[in-house]
């Protein structure tokens, strides 16, 4: 019932429970033989920050649970251009970072790792 923002390359201060997309090393899938356009799986994180370390975990773990089952062949337009997210693949378990430095909330923090497998439609 808690509510989870989400912020994207930026965490702010506050609230206590957020979630922040950062991106990250993508795999290289080499070339297409078509026309030689580099084929990259994109990656990027997930980072949890929470007031509790139960409350932390589980929503962490629900994340991991669904990028593994709620994303297949998904549409998605940003700006003009639409995209086929045809695939997520994690690349980590749910990674418990500790306590929050150096803010003494005693904030928790986790992230889950993955790359994405996506193309203009």
């Amino acid at each position: 019932s808690t509510t989870w923002p989400i912020y994207v390359g930026n965490e702010p201060s506050i609230p206590d429970n957020c979630l922040t997309l950062f991106d990250t090393q993508g795999i290289d899938d080499g070339r297409s033989q078509l026309d030689g356009s580099r084929q990259e799986h994109h990656g990027f994180q997930v980072r949890i920050r929470s007031s509790n370390e139960n409350i932390g975990y589980v929503k962490a773990r629900a994340i991991a649970v669904g990028l593994d089952t709620e994303i297949y062949r998904e549409s998605v337009t940003i700006g003009s251009a639409d995209y086929c997210v045809h695939s997520v693949t994690r690349t980590s378990e749910v990674i418990p970072l500790g306590k929050e430095v150096p803010t003494a909330k005693g904030r928790r923090i986790f992230t889950v790792n993955a790359v994405v497998h996506l193309y203009m439609s």
